[in-house]
């Protein structure tokens, strides 16, 4: 691969999005308002919307560039995954409990959805469908025995996919069959956290970029929200910065340093190919995530020019290592292309809970969103809205799934040090599961006299 020429770590979705170079969030902030959100991305766009919307009196503060954090860093990829989620849910919770979570994923869907709807030129918005890939057989038939355990939920059909029927959407043998879900689309993250921003904006919140926060302090009616240079007086607080919190000082970012695991997540884009070169890849559209452990997740740009591809999830490495392995993952996948250089690498951080769970709750009048576990593309517009609505009007709030503080982690090594832990142990699974579909296909060969042995 030649040199890639990527901007450092700027992320491609920031190409036809002003994050980085609006400076019309540079005003100092208000030394008295009602609300203050903390953190603006998703989560905290979405809180300080449905706040100004209803007329309370509110100021974004975020540590970096409005929208500059993973908000607008992520894979773009829009999906309940009720499917998926339910059967894992109903033998750990019971199927009540799963039942009530799977009915509120599909109301987080929708609720992002009608806000993209508004406005769907400016976000990207594109109906493309998932598939969901499995490694082997034994993974293809977990999918098919989820999906049975789902059909009766309120939700778009799903379909299992053979091998073949697989590669009617991408063209790559890596995978022994999957799972489509219609009811998935695609928006460009960039757009639609600028597009999300001028409408906190317009509903009359301010918002204040390099404004990071060190504590807040007194009680609940009664808070100061202290900061270098500045000290805000407000009724209440939203803490929205996800896996973005350890900058926070105080009792505050003490619980989230405590409870949350930061993550990195990895994406490159490449550079323009040639049509022939992408319809190599793609017979459709589609967007892909696999069943790995730390999977891989694949897709086209907005323009169906380039391809973006997320993996290594939990590695730390430069963007010209991130393009290097990034790169060898996507000529796995597909060894029909050329080889092609990368001209986007970039990273963002996302936050892990112990029970793998998104939480959104009130403490000593604070509220939080936090632990969307690489969820948030869907999850966080839908749990600020309910955060806001929980502080505000809390007797008309029905109760939410995910409303519990985020349970405590137990004394481990280093987050670091579990971190890379937990993703070698996963690296290993994942190993395990290819070479099974290898041995499957290595048995399906020799039973066809036909077919080649040498390699079994």
């Amino acid at each position: 691969m030649q040199d890639p020429g990527f901007a450092g770590e700027r992320p491609f979705w920031w190409k036809n999005a002003r994050i980085e170079s609006d400076q019309s969030f540079a005003s100092p902030p208000p030394a008295r308002v009602d609300t203050v959100v903390i953190g603006a991305g998703a989560a905290g766009l979405s809180a300080a919307l449905h706040l100004a919307s209803e007329g309370i009196e509110t100021c974004v503060l975020d540590a970096g560039q409005v929208g500059g954090g993973a908000s607008s860093r992520n894979f773009g990829s829009l999906g309940a995954a009720v499917t998926l989620r339910y059967a894992r849910n109903a033998a750990t919770f019971g199927p009540e409990v799963a039942a009530e979570r799977a009915k509120e994923d599909i109301n987080a869907f929708r609720c992002v959805l009608d806000f993209l709807r508004t406005a769907p030129d400016a976000c990207g918005l594109q109906a493309t469908g998932c598939v969901f890939a499995a490694l082997n057989e034994a993974q293809v038939r977990g999918l098919a025995s989820a999906l049975e355990a789902s059909r009766h939920l309120d939700f778009e059909p799903a379909e299992i996919l053979s091998r073949d029927a697989l590669r009617e959407h991408v063209r790559t043998d890596a995978y022994s069959g999957g799972l489509f879900l219609a009811d998935a689309a695609e928006i460009d993250p960039g757009r639609y956290v600028e597009h999300l921003t001028q409408s906190v904006r317009a509903a009359g919140a301010s918002l204040h970029s390099q404004r990071a926060v060190n504590h807040i302090d007194g009680e609940a009616g009664a808070l100061r929200v202290v900061g270098d240079g500045f000290s805000i007086a407000a009724r209440r607080a939203i803490v929205a910065t996800n896996g973005y919190s350890y900058g926070l000082g105080g009792q505050v970012g003490d619980t989230l340093r405590r409870d949350l695991v930061p993550v990195q997540a990895n994406m490159i884009a490449t550079a323009e190919l040639p049509q022939d070169q992408i319809t190599l890849a793609f017979a459709k559209p589609t967007m892909l995530s696999d069943m790995r452990r730390n999977f891989y997740c694949l897709r086209l740009s907005p323009d169906r020019k380039r391809i973006l591809f997320a993996s290594r999830t939990g590695k730390r490495m430069s963007a010209e290592t991130r393009a290097r392995m990034l790169s060898a993952d996507i000529l796995g996948l597909f060894p029909q292309l050329d080889r092609f250089d990368v001209e986007f690498s970039w990273s963002g951080m996302i936050a892990m809970t112990r029970d793998r769970t998104p939480h959104a709750f009130v403490k000593d009048g604070v509220g939080y969103v936090a632990g969307c576990n690489g969820s948030g593309m869907v999850r966080h517009f839908y749990l600020g809205r309910q955060i806001a609505h929980l502080m505000t009007r809390p007797a008309s709030m029905a109760k939410s799934q995910y409303a519990t503080p985020v349970p405590q982690l137990p004394p481990l090594l280093p987050k670091a040090a579990a971190v890379a832990a937990v993703t070698a142990l996963y690296d290993t699974l994942d190993r395990r599961a290819i070479a099974k579909r290898e041995s499957e296909a290595c048995l399906e060969r020799k039973l066809r006299p036909s077919g080649p042995l040498r390699q079994c």
